[in-house]
């Protein structure tokens, strides 16, 4: 069965209700939250490991000249 059809099926569909369906969603955008969350702070600390980088490599060219 195709994802797209998984809802619409007759056996799924009449064993689920709005509010069922809206706590999946909900889960859905929480656990999609935590990953963005995640992914963030893994961004933010390669930026900073850039930065840290680029103000050593400074520090390097200064010491030569």
């Amino acid at each position: 069965m195709e994802k797209s059809n998984f809802l619409s099926s007759p056996i799924i569909s009449s064993h689920l209700n709005s509010m069922d369906i809206t706590a999946v969603c909900v889960k859905v955008i929480q656990e999609q939250q935590n990953a963005i969350a995640a992914l963030s702070a893994k961004v933010k600390m390669l930026e900073d490991k850039i930065q840290n980088i680029q103000h050593e490599e400074e520090r390097r060219c200064l010491l030569i000249y």
